[in-house]
Formats: C-alpha cells, sequence, structure tokens
C-alpha cells in the first residue's frame, strides 16, 4: 500500500523531534508491502520547527532508507491550511493512504500505525481507521487528584463508539481528496469526521465508516492548567457551534446544486448566436426530459442530480450538427445566487 504521512505543525521545536524518534520506532516502516512518504509540514512557524523537523528526519532516513521524507514549509499558518496542502498538493497522487499526525506525540507500542494501517485495509465499508488517544499524564507513576479524573474521563470518552482525533487517524485517500477544508476552523477533527462518514453530507452518517484498531494507542500532551483547560473547553464549544452552522450550510447548498432548473437553461441558450426557434426547444436532465417544446415537461422531482457526473442534453430540434462540452462544479455563491427561484 501506498502512504503517505503529514505530521502538521506549528511552533513545536520541542516536540517535532521526539515525535518523529517515536515514528521511527515504527513496524510499518519496515514492511516492505508498503511504500511510505512522510511530510513535516511546519506553517506559519516563528520557531526552528523546520530545522528540527529536517534533522530529526535526516536521523529517520538513515534508519530507514526506503522511506522517502521531506519538509513542506508554509509562511501562512492554520491547521485546515496545513491539512489542504499535505491532503492535496504535498502528498504523492498515488498515495492510497493519507496519515494525519500532530507534532507533539507519541506511539505507545512499535506496531500502532502498522495495526491502524491493517485494520482500514481489513474493513471495506470503512473511509477511516484510528487508534485509542490516550492523555500523556497517564503515564505518569504519581499523578495529581486532578490528573487523575482527567485521565479517567477522557479515557470514557474514548473507548466508546471511535472518533477522530485530529492527532491521529488514517484515511483512505479518494475518500479525503474529495473536499477541501475551511480556513479558520477551531474543531477540525469535527469537520473532517461528519464530512468523511456522510460522504460529504449525501447521506446521514455511518457508523461503519470508522473503525478503532486494537491494542494501538498514542499519547498527547494534556492540559493541566485551570486557565488552559477552560480555553480550551470554550474552543471547543466554539467550534462545535461553528460546525454546526457550517455543517446546515453545506446541506443548503446541497440543496440548492441539486435543483433541475432547465428554466435557466433555457435562458442560457438565448445568449448564443445559434439558430433556433424559442418554442421547439428540449431539455433532458440525467435521463429526464423535464422540457418539452420549451414548457413543462416530466415531473422535476424525478430528477437526481446527487451524483458527481451530471449530464444535460439540449435539443434545438434544428439541423443534424451536434456539440459535446465538459464543465466543472460551480462555485458556491454562484449556485446559492441562481438557487433563489425555481421553474
Amino acid at each position: 500500500m501506498k502512504i503517505a504521512m503529514g505530521i502538521l505543525a506549528y511552533n513545536e521545536e520541542r516536540t517535532i523531534g521526539s515525535t518523529i524518534s517515536s515514528l521511527a520506532e515504527q513496524s510499518v516502516l519496515e514492511n516492505t508491502n508498503h511504500t511510505i512518504s512522510i511530510h513535516v509540514v511546519p506553517n506559519g512557524c516563528r520557531d526552528a520547527t523546520a530545522i528540527h523537523g529536517r534533522k530529526a528526519l535526516e536521523s529517520l532516513k538513515k534508519r530507514h532508507p526506503s522511506v522517502q521524507v521531506e519538509v513542506n514549509e508554509l509562511t501562512e499558518g492554520g491547521k485546515a491550511n496545513a491539512w489542504n496542502h499535505f491532503v492535496h498538493e504535498f502528498s504523492p497522487a498515488d498515495a492510497e493512504g493519507l496519515l494525519l499526525l500532530d507534532a507533539d506525540i507519541h506511539f505507545g507500542e512499535p506496531e500502532c500505525l502498522e495495526r491502524v494501517v491493517q485494520t482500514l485495509m481489513e474493513s471495506p465499508a470503512a473511509v477511516v481507521a484510528v487508534d485509542l488517544p490516550l492523555k500523556d499524564i497517564a503515564l505518569k507513576k504519581k499523578p495529581s487528584v486532578r490528573e487523575r479524573l482527567s485521565v479517567n474521563a477522557s479515557h470514557l470518552q474514548v473507548t466508546g463508539t471511535p472518533k477522530i482525533a485530529g492527532s491521529l487517524y488514517f484515511v483512505r485517500a479518494d475518500a479525503l481528496r474529495s473536499f477541501w477544508m475551511p480556513l479558520g476552523l477551531l474543531v477540525e477533527d469535527g469537520f473532517v469526521k461528519a464530512m468523511l462518514l456522510t460522504d460529504s453530507f449525501r447521506h446521514p452518517e455511518r457508523a461503519e465508516g470508522i473503525v478503532r484498531a486494537p491494542e494501538a494507542t498514542h499519547y498527547f500532551k494534556a492540559v493541566t492548567g485551570l486557565k488552559d483547560w477552560f480555553s480550551h473547553e470554550r474552543r471547543l464549544l466554539n467550534g462545535t457551534a461553528l460546525n454546526i452552522l457550517l455543517f446546515s450550510y453545506i446541506q443548503q447548498l446541497i440543496r440548492d446544486g441539486e435543483d433541475p432548473n432547465w428554466g435557466r437553461i433555457l435562458a442560457a441558450i438565448g445568449t448564443t448566436s445559434a439558430t433556433f426557434d424559442p418554442y421547439r426547444i428540449d431539455v433532458n436532465l440525467n435521463g429526464v426530459q423535464v422540457c418539452t417544446d420549451s414548457s413543462p415537461g416530466a415531473d422535476r422531482d424525478l430528477v437526481d442530480m446527487s451524483g458527481e457526473i451530471i449530464e444535460i442534453v439540449i435539443d434545438l430540434n434544428m439541423g443534424s450538427e451536434s456539440a459535446t462540452i465538459m464543465t466543472n462544479d460551480l462555485t458556491a455563491m454562484y449556485v446559492h445566487e441562481n438557487s433563489a427561484y425555481a421553474t
């Protein structure tokens, strides 16, 4: 399997070296059945993250010569921006699986990533595989009472239904490349989960779309200070609210974009220099003739425009010549503006 790993980093000079060192211990890098590339993506960093990342990758490369490594530094910050660049630009076009990692984690077992990859490969109905994310304070020999409560609460949250933790998840490349992440999101993993499990809101969320690998864990830095905890919780609440509004907007755009507005098509024909009788035009949308002789034809509700390919056949009923035009989707604002009415 061809796998691209993206380590998204913002001011992580203190941790990225240890994260990559932990990654170097992963057995998946030694599996000759995989072709692996590792991309460190420092974004908007004001420290030496890129320098430390490059040095750590050079050390990993000596141990695993077959692994391709590179640092893709971005001047503009933001995790969503780094995510978009890695998924759509930096990762090899023929990669079959994309692994997203934070730059301040370490792995619980040498087989962690191998188990995550294998779990997804063995689950044809799933598009994303995760492990069990645990707070790093769980490793402390003598945690405080507050730290023990924090670990226990976190464990209860993550051991139920599998969820995407932004610090580590593995996705089929074609599924992840089917959408872009809006800039400025506060809770990126919630957006990714919703888009993947609903196929960009084309159907209800499918629980079988996500699987958790057995005996696979990683540790992430816990928020321990009271001030930091309140800031973290406020960010989650604001991010969740923003995602709810965003999801509603996306669903509306989907409904708008699936409107079989044949009147708009007739209006567009009227702007051409072609010779035709304006009262004899037929319009067929995905096999349904919604317009006959420039008048309403079959019920517009019979048209299914939910697929990625939409076929529009226009018959001017004049002459014997024909032409085929291939075009792409339109911008969200254009779709919204032209969905304000229906023919």
